[in-house]
Order: structure tokens, then C-alpha cells, then sequence
């Protein structure tokens, strides 16, 4: 007998608990699992994404306000009319919404919550929701998490309860990002950035937002092209930072060195273009973007935080540095340049990923953890 599975999750952006939560829905096995799929917020980039499929029903809830009362009156009768063993919500504002209807309409399912982000925000209002929140996750049947650095810190910042609570690692495709695109693909962008033979392409993934501090890659590049290292960047996305990070580029003469490239739907050029992917965030959870690079055979260097150092072993596979501290980046960067280890580290990061971090491992973890309850 299939077990019924409802998801909620705040929209179908194009983020990394979103883009996880879709691999989740295209790759669970349909004879286990029938999966209902309910989202907020009609921001839907990855709806085109959702194999349908797989699923029983996908639709909007289209949410008014912070807290839309009259969603829990319709969840209510989709709960009725689903008659779900397990509703799986992706976050904790989706789980507000689960809890309640559990609570006001008594009815019975078992609740579970995946958390995929980490530090908490400044501000009275944010403190507020997380006192909220830690009741409601220790109301839940199961927490899981993405990693183990990012289940410690709830479970010893929010005092969740360690026992109902579990990691399950980020998996992405593999095959897809060890594949190589076409040669077309990577002579455009050697072409348009004028990369030549001996340049070390230094490539970044990740939204311009604060948090992503891409101006210490920036501030990193320039020193080291001061020092005669023929250093480029890609800094692949979009955000509201993006013209800031731009006018620094103009501002240190590095307009023929590091080059804004928007929003890319295959990342992967990019990635084969590059000798290293570096992150300078000075905030991760667990990121996706670095594990598609590792799968693309690239050594990492990324700050140290989160579960960096659950992908990175540092020396083996790439290297990690203190958040905002641009003279290690600039010495790691540098370390990997005089030791010509490029190579040699990114069989190492494929191997890491192609045994850890796959899409198919991570599903089934996902499966035996809902079937276990």
C-alpha cells in the first residue's frame, strides 16, 4: 500500500530548498509513495521543472498576507479529501500551516519538517518567529536537516529535541554535471572572455545577494593579479547586489578580468571553463552549487561555514578559509596555482560527490526516513 504524501513549501522559486524538494518529487518511487504537492506563493520558475507525472496534484495556494487564515480551512479539506499518513514541510513557515491543521481540526497524520537554512536573522520580529518555530519543530514527528554542522546548531541553539531530529546530506546529479557540454558551449565563452591558455579561471555560483560576499572573490583576484597570477573570474547569477559587485570590478580596473555573467540555465560551460570554483559566502547551509562543481571534476575553495568541511576535505578535494578573511582566500588560491594541484584535486572532488552526495542517495534516505514512521 502507497503511503500518501502531502509537501508544502512557501513557492516553487528557484532556490536551493526548492530545487531539492523537486529532485525529491521527479525522483521518489511512485509504487512507495503517492505525493500531493501545495505551494504558497506564486513564484513558480521551477513549476516547469515538476515531472506531473509523478505526482497526484500540484497547485498554488496563493497566499494573502503574512499568515492567510482561509488557507488553513482549505488545507483542511485537502486533508480530508487526501486522507495523508505524512505531510512533509519544506521550512518552517509551511509548517505552521501543517501544525495547525493538526491542532484546530484534530486530524491525524504524522508531521515533518525539513530545515534547509541556518543562521537565524538579526531583528526583535525574527527572534520572535524562532521562538514560535523551536515549539512547533519540537511538535513534530521528525526534523531532518542537510547536514550534520547545520542539525548540531539547531539542536544546540533552538534546544530541538536531538532525538526526533536527522541529517540528510544535499544530492545532486552526477552524471549530469560530470558531463561534459558541447565544445561549442566552451569555445563561445573562452571567446567572450578572452581566456587564454595559461589563465586560471576562478568561477562563483550563487544569487548577488549580501551573504555572498562575491566582492571578497573580487578583492582576491585583484591582489592576486598583482602578484603576476593571471587570474579571471566568472561570477555566474543575478540579485539585487549585482550592480554594486559591478561597479567594484570597474572601480579596481578589473573590467577585462572578472566578468558578470546574469543568470545562466546551464552552468555547466562555465564550469569547464574554470580550474577552481570558490565560494566567499559568509553564509551556507549546504551548498549545491559547490557540489555540482565538485562533480564537474573542480577543486573548492569556500569559506568555512555550514557544512563546508562535511564536502571539503581540506588538501584532498580543495580548501577552506574564515569567512571575510581575503589574505587566506588569496593564499589558497595561490597554494593551488604554485602546486599545479587543479587536477589532481578535482578527481578527488568528483570521487568525494559520486560517493556522498548523490541525487539518488539522497532520495533514498528521504524514502526510508518517511517509511520508518
Amino acid at each position: 500500500m502507497r503511503q500518501k504524501l502531502l509537501i508544502l513549501l512557501s513557492s516553487l522559486n528557484a532556490g536551493g530548498a526548492e530545487t531539492q524538494t523537486v529532485h525529491l518529487v521527479n525522483n521518489i518511487d511512485t509504487e512507495k509513495f503517492e505525493v500531493t504537492l501545495r505551494y504558497f506563493d506564486k513564484r513558480e520558475a521551477l513549476l516547469p521543472k515538476i515531472d506531473l507525472s509523478r505526482v497526484n496534484s500540484v497547485e498554488c495556494l496563493n497566499r494573502k498576507g503574512r499568515f492567510d487564515l482561509s488557507i488553513l480551512e482549505e488545507l483542511k479539506e485537502l486533508v480530508d479529501k487526501g486522507q495523508f499518513d505524512v505531510i512533509l514541510c519544506i521550512s518552517p513557515y509551511p509548517l505552521l500551516y501543517g501544525y495547525l491543521v493538526r491542532l484546530f481540526y484534530r486530524r491525524r497524520y504524522t508531521l515533518v519538517t525539513a530545515i534547509h537554512q541556518t543562521l537565524q536573522k538579526p531583528g526583535r520580529w525574527e527572534r520572535m518567529k524562532a521562538d514560535i518555530f523551536r515549539v512547533l519543530l519540537n511538535r513534530c514527528d521528525l526534523i531532518l536537516f542537510v547536514c550534520k554542522n547545520q542539525l548540531d546548531y539547531w539542536v544546540n541553539k533552538h534546544h530541538l529535541n536531538g532525538s526526533k531530529s536527522k541529517y540528510i546530506y544535499n544530492g545532486i546529479d552526477v552524471e549530469y554535471f560530470s558531463s561534459k557540454p558541447s565544445g561549442a558551449d566552451t569555445s563561445v565563452l573562452t571567446d567572450r572572455y578572452n581566456i587564454g591558455e595559461d589563465d586560471v579561471v576562478l568561477v562563483n555560483v550563487a544569487g548577488f545577494r549580501v551573504v555572498k560576499k562575491q566582492e571578497d572573490l573580487v578583492h582576491a583576484a585583484g591582489r592576486l593579479r598583482e602578484k603576476g597570477y593571471p587570474v579571471k573570474v566568472l561570477l555566474v547569477g543575478d540579485g539585487p547586489r549585482r550592480q554594486h559587485v559591478e561597479s567594484l570590478i570597474r572601480s579596481l580596473g578589473l573590467q577585462d578580468h572578472a566578468f558578470v555573467t546574469g543568470l545562466q540555465s546551464d552552468v555547466r560551460p562555465f564550469l569547464n571553463v574554470a580550474r577552481c570554483f570558490v565560494i566567499s559566502s559568509h553564509q551556507e547551509t549546504f551548498s549545491l552549487a559547490a557540489l555540482e562543481a565538485m562533480a564537474a571534476g573542480l577543486p573548492v575553495v569556500m569559506t568555512d561555514v555550514g557544512g563546508a568541511g562535511e564536502m571539503v576535505e581540506s588538501g584532498v578535494n580543495g580548501l577552506l578559509f574564515p569567512p571575510g578573511d581575503i589574505d587566506a582566500l588569496v593564499e589558497n588560491i595561490e597554494q593551488l596555482i604554485e602546486s599545479n594541484s587543479f587536477a589532481a584535486m578535482g578527481i578527488e572532488s568528483r570521487k568525494i560527490v559520486s560517493e556522498r552526495f548523490t541525487l539518488q542517495k539522497m532520495v533514498d534516505e528521504y524514502e526510508r526516513a518517511l517509511a520508518d514512521l
